[in-house]
């Protein structure tokens, strides 16, 4: 369970680079684009707390380390909290700046890989 949950982490983590690339390509510099930008905090809030649960679930499934999980279970909640913030903050901003819109089909594949990643997560709480 552990090591399923990892893959689908990778496989989130690489939908989620894919996203990141095109936020950054699409994001104009300048003053007249400021107020169509995402806020920079919530993405690298966003990022960084993945980047942490990564972390914590590598060692989970290498040293099997059982008192990480929940843990790791945390910060997977912000993860998510994070990243439906970021949802719907983009949501709120297509409507303003139709031009630049994240591909709907990136954003179902990322959102469908983290929940595979949630529900292994809870998965692996439960037999922890």
């Amino acid at each position: 369970m552990n090591l399923a949950a990892l893959l689908a982490l990778m496989a989130t983590g690489l939908a989620g680079i894919f996203l990141l690339a095109i936020v950054l390509a699409l994001e104009g510099h300048g003053p007249e684009s400021a107020a169509n930008r995402l806020p920079s905090a919530l993405i690298v809030g966003h990022v960084g707390a993945a980047i942490v649960f990564l972390g914590l679930w590598i060692l989970v499934v290498t040293i099997d380390a059982r008192v990480l999980v929940l843990s790791a279970a945390v910060v997977v909640v912000l993860v998510v909290a994070l990243g439906l913030w970021l949802m719907r903050t983009s949501l709120v901003h297509r409507r303003h700046e139709p031009a630049a819109e994240l591909p709907t089909a990136g954003i179902v594949i990322h959102g469908a890989l983290a929940t595979v990643t949630v529900v292994l997560v809870a998965l692996a709480v439960g037999h922890a």
